[in-house]
């Protein structure tokens, strides 16, 4: 179902706490780039990353962060992944929404990116940023025990290969059940409107939240549904060294390794 026609829908102020990654408008005007002795990077994702142009994308942007901002509830959170393209023209926008206090940015910091040939002179695109919101003035914030002070950079690998399951952008565990456990509690409703492979609503089947996630695509629809079917949920271990939750195994996380 497409993400706008379900919000629409929706009543104000009916969600704790909205996570989700909606399309980054990657492929710009470039379907793919390309480099003598190099392997073509291919930047079409699929017709649901293609938009007009960067006008025609922030506009859509603005439309879908305005409806997420109305069904959240007083003091409800709001995370949205996104890139450095266009986090300027967002974050000022959520900003000016009334009721709405922007309180950081989260840049993700993927160690183990692969090369990219994209540039003769750069450097590797390693990172992706989290712009994190609230509403009203007390939204739940639970800091772990451990921490004197929680910072903004937050350092993970990429999604393992045991979590993926043929999604171009999946998000791992480990970094969603740190935003789900930081801004909600047992009990809580956390809405997800681009809903992938269904990785927000695995975690929060594992951490006892509510969820409603949306997805336009059949095949990732199928992909969350199967995720979320399993019987057995495998817990997932806290590592001491910065507390993110990482799998057990690297073939074995909130899923049945019978079906990877």
């Amino acid at each position: 179902m497409d993400a706008l026609e379900l919000l629409k829908q929706m009543s104000d102020q009916s969600v704790d706490l909205v996570l989700t990654d909606p399309p980054y408008f990657n492929q710009g005007t470039q379907k793919k780039y390309s480099r003598k002795g190099h392997k073509d990077v291919n930047t079409n994702f699929g017709d649901w990353d293609k938009f007009e142009s960067d006008e025609d994308y922030i506009k859509w942007m603005k439309i879908v962060i305005c409806e997420l901002c109305r069904v959240l509830k007083d003091n409800g959170s709001l995370w949205i992944f996104t890139n450095d393209r266009y986090i300027s023209y967002l974050r000022h926008f959520i900003r000016d929404i009334e009721g709405m206090n922007y309180a950081s940015t989260i840049i993700w910091h993927k160690y183990n990116s692969p090369p990219r040939f994209i540039m003769k002179a750069g450097f590797i695109s390693s990172m992706e940023m989290i712009m994190f919101a609230y509403k009203g003035k007390k939204p739940i914030f639970n800091k772990p025990k451990i921490f004197k002070e929680m910072f903004n950079v937050w350092i993970t690998p990429q999604t393992p290969s045991g979590e993926r399951l043929g999604h171009p952008t999946q998000k791992p565990i480990s970094l969603i059940s740190k935003i789900i456990e930081t801004s909600s509690n047992s009990g809580d409703l956390v809405f997800d409107c681009f809903n992938g492979s269904g990785t927000t609503t695995l975690v929060c089947k594992q951490l006892n939240r509510k969820y409603i996630g949306v997805e336009l695509s059949e095949e990732y629809c199928k992909m969350a549904e199967k995720r979320l079917s399993q019987n057995v949920l495998l817990p997932l271990d806290v590592k001491q060294d910065g507390g993110n939750r990482l799998p057990p195994t690297d073939k074995s996380v909130g899923i049945r390794p019978t079906i990877l």
